[in-house]
């Protein structure tokens, strides 16, 4: 957060607001201004250089057509064992170095001066050929949003025809003269975003239900069971007692209509 005029401005402001103003010497087809993934960082991705050939790299010089130049050979074979460690797939490659980070999470885009993401990055240029980057960012407290690269966008009218290039002009100005992104402006993603989460609760809910239904259903079998456990034990207590009964009846029971004695014999 330590600020230097050339190098970057940053601006805390109200509303969990943050306004960031970067100076770079790079063409803007050349950089990426970035969220980091876990909120907590802005970040500049700068292209990695790839010269196709010797000669490309080396067109200042008159000797750099000359394939049997010393010079030109090791350069040759340099370029050609730096490329092939980079990517196979021929995309292009990025080196990113921290603008600034910090204490609370921010939305994963960029967002207008009144905090609404637009993923829009406003650029001019100054008396000295120097691009000027601006943009904002807001704490997530409130949003919640998917990480996108920042869109440069011209707000310069006299500059404009100067970054054709860019194929990024766009005239639509806010209050502070920093272009917002004007009819390109959507929260769509924001939107779906919001309506992903809400989906996503909503099922978590509707399986949790089921899952409280199921394990409602095994406890109710199981009580069943134990019911006709214990009503199988009792049954079986039942049928215990009354073979007891009927063998005690039978042992003090006469036999064949005689009568006991209950005399002694003298």
């Amino acid at each position: 957060m330590v600020n230097k005029l050339g190098k970057k401005i940053i601006i805390p402001l109200p509303k969990g607001l943050f306004f960031c103003i970067v100076w770079v010497d790079s063409k803007l087809s050349n950089l990426k201004i970035v969220v980091s993934d876990d909120g907590l960082s802005i970040k500049m991705r700068s292209k990695v250089p790839k010269p196709d050939t010797v000669a490309e790299l080396l067109s200042h010089c008159t000797w750099a057509a000359d394939e049997e130049n010393v010079v030109t050979q090791h350069v040759d074979e340099e370029i050609t064992r730096l490329k092939d460690s980079l990517k196979s797939n021929g995309d292009d490659e990025w080196t990113d170095a921290e603008i600034f980070s910090l204490d609370q999470e921010v939305i994963r885009t960029f967002t207008d001066r009144k905090g609404q993401p637009t993923g829009g990055i406003g650029f001019n240029s100054d008396k000295d050929g120097r691009q000027i980057i601006a943009f904002f960012v807001k704490t997530s407290e409130a949003h919640q949003s998917r990480p996108m690269a920042g869109t440069f966008k011209n707000t310069n009218n006299s500059s404009s025809s100067n970054n054709n290039n860019n194929n990024n002009t766009n005239n639509n100005h806010d209050a502070t003269g920093m272009d917002v992104g004007g009819d390109e402006v959507s929260t769509e993603s924001f939107e779906e975003t919001v309506d992903d989460i809400r989906a996503h609760m909503d099922e978590r809910f509707t399986t949790i239900g089921q899952q409280q239904h199921e394990m409602a259903n095994q406890l109710s079998n199981m009580m069943n069971m134990m019911n006709n456990i214990n009503g199988f034990m009792m049954q079986a207590k039942r049928e215990h007692e009354q073979q007891q009964a009927v063998q005690q009846q039978q042992f003090y029971s006469p036999t064949n209509g005689a009568t006991p004695d209950n005399t002694f014999s003298s």
